[in-house]
């Protein structure tokens, strides 16, 4: 992709096998589908002179309709796993966004310490916020728990419809 990247804009000149680890570390986690799908929307819709940012990059990927999807599956995992561990267990979210997402709204003992009728105005910014993180990428996976000793995988199972609201 960055060899695409600069045939279109070749002002970027940089090329040192450290960019291009740089590069490959920041997209780790974008499937080859979204890489070729983020290229041809980056290459209709990019305007800058030089090649852009990794993280500019990322939000072609994404495409806010895709992400927007992602971020109420990642808040269905997290009432999931509140609901099945809730505040003393620490969890480990294979998607890094959703822990980064829970950090910046105060964290999984503050999520987990909410009322029932906050949770309307919690989703609501959790999708916000993991939408700008997922364009940025993260470095956090975990959250911790108030008595945990260890991490749990976040739950993956999907409940059906009946299960989610009893």
């Amino acid at each position: 992709m960055l060899v695409a990247l600069d045939e279109v804009y070749p002002k970027s000149t940089d090329n040192t096998a450290r960019l291009f680890s740089i590069w490959q570390a920041v997209l780790e986690d974008i499937s080859d589908t979204e890489g070729q799908a983020g290229l041809i929307r980056c290459l209709k819709e990019y305007q800058g002179s030089f090649r852009p940012t990794p993280a500019q990059f990322r939000s072609f990927c994404a495409g806010e309709d895709n992400m927007e999807g992602k971020a109420d599956e990642a808040w269905a995992s997290v009432l999931r796993a509140l609901r099945r561990y809730g505040g003393w267990s620490s969890l480990d979210f294979e998607d890094s966004s959703v822990a980064e997402a829970i950090r910046r709204l105060g964290g999984w003992r503050r999520l987990c310490g909410s009322k029932e009728t906050e949770l309307g105005w919690l989703a609501k910014e959790f999708r916000a916020v993991y939408i700008g993180v997922g364009k940025v990428g993260s470095t956090y996976d975990s959250v911790v728990g108030v008595g945990a000793t260890k991490l749990i995988p976040a739950p993956r199972r999907e409940f059906t419809a009946l299960e989610e609201h009893e």
